[in-house]
């Protein structure tokens, strides 16, 4: 809805605005204000009400499900929080269609008019000069317009508006240019028509909720209000000195996106990330229910019936009712209902009966507030405040550079030098660490270079820096110092073969090699920097043995470079990769393979060719043992067969005594069969112990040192 809307219809009844409610209409100014990073902001309003008070609060559409999810109020010395009252989610024009006269399309005088048709009003009209204004009561009948041509040889037509009214003496016609005033007669009506023009006044702007705090109690006291809003994120931007005394210089960027000004606001910046989420609470919800049809009775007819075609229990189908629920509901060991609200405050002033003798509400308010505070850096550790020292003004829809951090600072100057960022040159910076003792959010640097006069030398980034903690800047191109970057001469792929009791390692070494020559061009020793690749596992630093930082993706180096010199850096990566094979029981395959790598050593070929021989006789001889066990397996179980056919042969027929004859000669064959078996049993036995001792006190080869 338009202002415009609003003013017409005031001007039309000549009435004047209701307040929000019948009681006392008071105003709560922002005093408090925490900004946080992550997208929203702690508003806290504070006042003094007497008696009965009500406060209307304007917010945007997109932000009432944020209100709603965290509107806090406290009402001191016995007050009550009464029930708080929003503005329907539907706009405006939608809201007032709803009244029993409808403004949603801003009617003139006559439209207006005939939607009262039918009320009582009372009329005052002018007169002429010299009469006194008329009044009529009656009923609204309606408006006409008739169309009128004046006379002469310049005729106009013109439009003439009558309001119609039903008096006790007859109808009356009255030019609505003539009407002064209309008073409605009907209270229920007039009631309509300004609560009507109330929710025009409480918004104006379809974009724009009211939500009306309403507090109930008896002489003045001090009230306070709090909620989240969305806000802007407040950024960050450094000033930092470097020279002989370094300085940090720390502003805070504020924007005041609200619809009132901050007024001398206690000021919170809060680095962190609190978990923030917008739920819906705005949206009414609405259950969808089935719709039941109205049982009629019908008459009764005929009826058929079919045969049961299941064994349905027809006692089973019944439906408990609401009387189950209810007694379920109120069963013992229910969850109980919940805390009333004005429980919770009589919970509270019982904590107040136990503050020190003399404490005011506002020293109440205020060591309520440091315990929350005391709370939050417990149990958030990754949270980190700025408390603004002097109150803070900035105008709606203004922004704000706000100083909150001004302290020396520990800086060394230093030049960084990272290939993939500059090839020929490193980079001025400085190694920043944050002797603050507060924790720095990640923002610009401005870094000017005290070298008798500060000057500025160039713009840098940080990110987030914690009370103690090291970062490296850089601010511009450091000309003077070039570096040249190649591979060293024992970069290369090495592989070693060694025997040691039995075991061959294997270890394939791969290593880089990095040289990085500085010159120091300039007139002053410089520390330079150098930022090496960090592959990670399995790659492991060779040379240096340890670097001065070491992050994920980078090795850093320092360097003294002298003025005027050149200095040489050499930094060695290896891959290590390491394999074992068992001598005495490894797959034969696998150690041929190694027999004919081509860089295996003599001596360590030599010794896998006679190990695999002697596995070889091994083989063979275990390969006879084996054979001639079969053998003896085989007549065994020819013997037990022939005793089964003997035990049902008579002793002196031909058959049994040929039995007799086939088992003796098995026997001489089986005691010579078992006699070689022992034989060849002495001899596997030796050839095993000839190989394991051979291999226990073998030790030959070399694998790639360090």
């Amino acid at each position: 809805m338009k202002r415009m809307n609003f003013a017409i219809a005031v001007v039309l009844l000549g009435i004047s605005l209701p307040t929000f409610a019948d009681t006392q209409a008071v105003t709560l100014p922002i005093t408090r204000v925490t900004l946080y990073t992550s997208g929203v902001g702690y508003f806290e309003r504070t006042g003094t009400v007497d008696g009965d008070a009500s406060l209307p609060l304007s917010f945007p559409v997109d932000q009432v499900n944020d209100v709603l999810k965290s509107l806090v109020l406290l009402d001191a010395d016995g007050g009550s929080i009464q029930p708080v009252t929003y503005a329907a989610m539907d706009p405006v024009t939608k809201q007032l269609q709803a009244f029993g006269v409808d403004l949603s399309d801003n009617p003139d005088r006559a439209t207006l008019l005939n939607r009262l048709r039918g009320a009582r009003v009372v009329v005052t009209c002018s007169a002429p000069p010299t009469a006194s204004p008329i009044t009529i009561s009656g009923v609204v009948v309606g408006v006409e317009t008739k169309e009128q041509v004046t006379t002469g040889p310049d005729a106009v037509k013109t439009s003439v508006s009558r309001l119609n009214i039903l008096a006790q003496d007859g109808l009356h016609g009255v030019a609505l240019d003539g009407i002064e005033s209309i008073k409605i007669d009907d209270a229920k009506l007039d009631k309509e028509l300004r609560e009507a023009l109330d929710v025009v006044g409480q918004g104006r702007d379809d974009n724009q909720r009211s939500v009306i705090l309403n507090f109930a109690g008896k002489g003045k006291r001090q009230v306070q209000v709090a909620y989240i809003a969305q806000t802007p994120l407040w950024q960050t931007s450094y000033r930092l000195l470097v020279g002989k005394k370094p300085l940090l210089q720390g502003w805070g960027l504020v924007q005041n996106t609200t619809q009132e000004d901050w007024k001398n606001v206690a000021l919170t910046l809060v680095s962190g990330r609190p978990i923030s989420f917008i739920q819906d609470l705005y949206t009414p919800l609405y259950l969808t229910r089935p719709t039941i049809k109205s049982q009629v009775a019908q008459a009764i007819a005929p009826v058929t019936y079919e045969s049961n075609m299941n064994n349905m229990d027809a006692a089973k189908t019944g439906f408990a009712g609401g009387g189950a629920y209810a007694a379920a509901a109120q069963a013992p060991g229910a969850a109980p209902a919940p805390m009333s609200f004005n429980r919770a405050l009589a919970k509270r002033s019982e904590r107040k009966a136990a503050l020190p003798e003399g404490m005011t509400s506002a020293e109440e308010q205020d060591a309520l507030r440091a315990s929350v505070n005391a709370r939050g850096a417990r149990l958030g550790e990754a949270l980190f405040s700025y408390n603004i020292p002097i109150g803070v003004t900035i105008p709606r829809q203004q922004s704000a550079m706000i100083p909150f951090i001004s302290s020396p600072i520990t800086v060394q100057k230093v030049g960084i030098y990272n290939q993939g960022v500059n090839p020929l040159h490193p980079l001025s910076g400085a190694r920043m660490t944050n002797t603050s003792g507060m924790h720095l959010l990640g923002g610009p640097i401005t870094v000017f270079d005290d070298n008798g006069v500060a000057s500025y030398a160039g713009d840098a980034l940080i990110d987030d820096t914690q009370p103690g903690q090291t970062r490296l800047i850089s601010y511009g191109l450091d000309v003077p110092v070039s570096v040249e970057v190649k591979p060293g001469d024992s970069a290369g792929h090495y592989l070693g073969f060694k025997i040691v009791k039995g075991v061959l390692t294997t270890m394939s070494r791969t290593v880089q090699e990095t040289v990085y020559k500085i010159k120091n061009n300039g007139e002053s020793d410089q520390i330079i920097v150098v930022e090496h690749p960090n592959p990670g596992d399995p790659w492991k630093l060779v040379e240096p043995a340890k670097p001065a930082e070491e992050t994920q993706a980078v090795y850093r180096f320092d360097v003294d470079a002298p003025a005027g010199k050149a200095t040489v850096l050499n930094v060695r990566m290896a891959m290590i990769n390491w394999e074992t094979v068992g001598l005495i029981d490894g797959d034969l395959d696998s150690i041929a393979v190694f027999m004919h790598d081509g860089a295996i050593s003599a001596d360590v070929r030599s010794a896998l060719t006679e190990a695999v021989a002697r596995r070889q006789r091994v083989a063979d001889a275990q390969s006879t043992l084996n054979n001639l066990s079969a053998q003896i397996d085989q007549i065994t179980s020819g013997q037990g067969r022939i005793r089964d056919n003997m035990k049902v042969l008579n002793q002196s027929s031909a058959l049994y005594k040929r039995y007799t004859e086939e088992l003796n000669t098995q026997e001489d064959n089986l005691a010579s069969l078992m006699s070689k078996r022992d034989a060849q049993q002495e001899v596997v036995n030796k050839l095993q112990a000839e190989l394991s001792n051979f291999l226990q006190n073998l030790t030959v080869g070399t694998l790639p040192g360090a």
